[in-house]
């Protein structure tokens, strides 16, 4: 922005982009502004791990896409899953970045594990939809 004139600084998508994904649902940026969060909760990979291979193997299993700005220039910085993506989980649903973007806070609402508490047993898919919410930090 140059006084009252603003101009689009950035066109970002994903690299592993697919129909229906929904890419941009929800969108969180750092307060200085360098780091930013897209969810895409409809994404189908089946990656249980931080930039996991994509496979399109789980329908609508979720993901999350952290990109940061150096030098006024955007790259993706990660591509985050939920550590039990299943189909149908809506990982991304919300999204929530701390103030400097080394935190993200990412929910799950048709996530259907029956843990409980912090760090339960996410393996027993026996309830519908309870939701989980999934804590990623950036490990220096």
């Amino acid at each position: 922005r140059a006084g009252m004139t603003w101009a689009q600084t950035a066109y970002l998508k994903t690299w592993n982009v697919g129909g229906i994904d929904q890419f941009g649902s929800y969108v969180v940026l750092s307060s200085d502004g360098d780091s930013l969060a897209a969810s895409c909760g409809s994404e189908d990979g089946s990656a249980r791990v931080a930039n996991g291979e994509p496979d399109n193997a789980a329908e609508g299993a979720g993901a999350v896409y952290l990109y940061r700005r150096t030098g006024g220039l955007w790259s993706q910085a990660a591509y985050l899953k939920a550590s039990n993506a299943e189909a149908g989980d809506g990982f991304g649903g919300r999204i929530g970045l701390s103030s400097d973007g080394s935190t993200v806070a990412i929910g799950a609402t048709h996530e259907a594990s029956n843990a409980t508490g912090v760090g339960g047993d996410q393996s027993d898919n026996s309830l519908e939809y309870p939701g989980a919410v999934y804590v990623f930090s950036e490990v220096p």
